[in-house]
């Protein structure tokens, strides 16, 4: 039975992963002006990636994509990544939300 999961689940080629990475790095420089130089992903990346190609289309990664990059925490913290887009809860997060909106301007603390 395990068999026939595994022969049931969709596999993702070498080429679908080149052509996501090569996606991934011409959305940051669009996005963001600096070259995107990744060239691999781990194992669990693929495997995000073959989750979200079985729910999403492609639509729905270039509507998310903008929100990455919009992303200050991300920024900040380096995680402009493939590996941090294609986790499915961040995608989702991504997805829903709108990249044009700018975060909350600080509001001075009453204890400050």
């Amino acid at each position: 039975q395990r068999e026939k999961k595994l022969k049931e689940k969709k596999v993702i080629g070498v080429d679908v992963v080149k052509k996501f990475l090569d996606w991934f790095n011409n959305q940051k420089l669009k996005h963001t002006g600096k070259v995107g130089s990744f060239k691999s992903l781990s194992k669990t990346d693929i495997n995000n990636l073959n989750q979200l190609t079985e729910d999403y289309d492609p639509k729905d990664f270039n509507d998310a994509i903008p929100s990455l990059f919009a992303s200050v925490w991300a920024k900040e913290t380096n995680n402009q990544t493939p590996t941090h887009f294609l986790r499915v809860d961040n995608f989702n997060k991504f997805l829903n939300q709108d990249s044009t909106i700018a975060p909350p301007p600080k509001t001075e603390s009453l204890y400050d």
